[in-house]
């Protein structure tokens, strides 16, 4: 491929432009046990803010990824590099992965969800 493009550190504010250029977010994770119990990366909400589809090499089972259809977890290089050639060549796919990623995101995320959500916790905790 000839159309990707590796970034030094760059600034928050500057994210959300950079990622409209992009047509995939790609997000790699160690295998760990610190993740049997999930994972936030700050990335992976980046991406799906941008509504893009998500490249995921990782050895996770039931994903995010997978549960929301917004990507593909793959589980080796290769396989993350067939996830990638096929993203590249399948318009439709990509579309439809990076609209389900930005659904999930407005409505599980955004801040107005994660602030009702605290708010409720809160007052549960007081209530004890």
């Amino acid at each position: 491929m000839n159309n990707v493009t590796f970034y030094s550190s760059v600034s928050k504010e500057m994210i959300p432009s950079i990622l409209k250029q992009a047509h995939v977010g790609l997000l790699s994770l160690q295998d760990l046990p610190l993740y049997q119990w999930g994972f936030s990366p700050n990335k992976l909400y980046d991406y799906m803010a941008a509504g893009l589809p998500i490249a995921l090499l990782s050895n996770l089972d039931n994903t995010p990824i997978e549960r929301y259809s917004i990507g593909i977890n793959a589980s080796t290089i290769n396989s993350m590099a067939d996830a990638i050639a096929l993203l590249k060549g399948n318009t439709v796919l990509r579309e439809n992965m990076g609209t389900s990623a930005r659904k999930y995101v407005e409505n599980y995320n955004s801040w107005r969800n994660l602030s009702q959500k605290l708010s409720l916790i809160m007052q549960e905790d007081v209530k004890d």
